[in-house]
């Protein structure tokens, strides 16, 4: 079922929501979203909403992280610096299509949540850092 609502994420979620690089849409079928939402939340990781992560920060709908990432042309010897650690759903997405990444946020929570997220998917080409 997993396998199924990731696949109709990409396809009628972020496809036509003018997400056409290839690479990108690579990055977003390989990267298991699930990792980056809230136990509390699970149930909705691939539907086209925001998604809280504690009282004050939400993580962005996948149609907007694909268009974002998209708007970036990240090419694979980059080195990019993602403002704001969210889930590190984001950041993770860069860190597939760059050669480094950095992620800063003033709140250390954020930070050590982005990290164990990227570190549960597996990306081991991305910094975290307060400023």
């Amino acid at each position: 079922m997993t396998d199924i609502a990731h696949f109709n994420m990409v396809e009628q979620q972020i496809r036509p929501w003018d997400v056409h690089s290839l690479s990108v849409l690579e990055a977003i079928s390989e990267l298991d979203r699930s990792l980056f939402v809230p136990a509390e939340h699970q149930a909705q990781c691939f539907f086209d909403a925001e998604i809280p992560l504690d009282a004050s920060t939400r993580m962005l709908a996948p149609r907007v992280a694909g268009r974002m990432v998209q708007a970036l042309e990240i090419k694979a010897k980059d080195h990019v610096l993602v403002v704001g650690a969210g889930s590190g759903y984001s950041a993770a997405l860069c860190a597939m299509l760059a050669d480094t990444v950095v992620c800063q946020d003033e709140e250390q929570n954020a930070l050590e949540r982005a990290e164990q997220n990227c570190s549960a998917a597996g990306i081991k080409n991305i910094g975290f850092h307060s400023p």
